[in-house]
């Protein structure tokens, strides 16, 4: 039996940021990640190393071991508008919610 080496989980270690889960330069999240907050916590504390498994040459997920269980991961695209952009969409966004405030609060 012939067995393609890229057909093989490969181990290495992801590093956890305030950004994602970087990993040979993708990031990389998932809902678990999100809700126990290991961004924010990266963002406090430092960043930290964890171990993943993978599939070469396709990086388009991750697996995790996280609380007894394996975990995907998969690739995000990091937003990068100009920050212009960035602070008209926030403006907008304030003033949304600012509205939906005003409103709730007359009723």
């Amino acid at each position: 039996m012939i067995i393609d080496d890229n057909e093989l989980l490969h181990l290495d270690i992801a590093q956890v940021t305030p950004k994602g889960l970087f990993f040979e330069g993708k990031t990389y999240t998932n809902s678990n990640m999100i809700k126990k907050k290991w961004f924010e916590h990266a963002l406090r504390e430092g960043t930290w190393q964890i171990p993943i498994l993978f599939l070469r040459p396709n990086l388009d997920f991750l697996l995790i071991f996280d609380s007894g269980t394996y975990v995907i991961a998969t690739p995000v695209e990091i937003n990068q508008s100009p920050p212009e952009i960035i602070n008209i969409y926030q403006e907008k966004l304030r003033a949304l919610k600012e509205q939906f405030f005003e409103k709730n609060k007359k009723h």
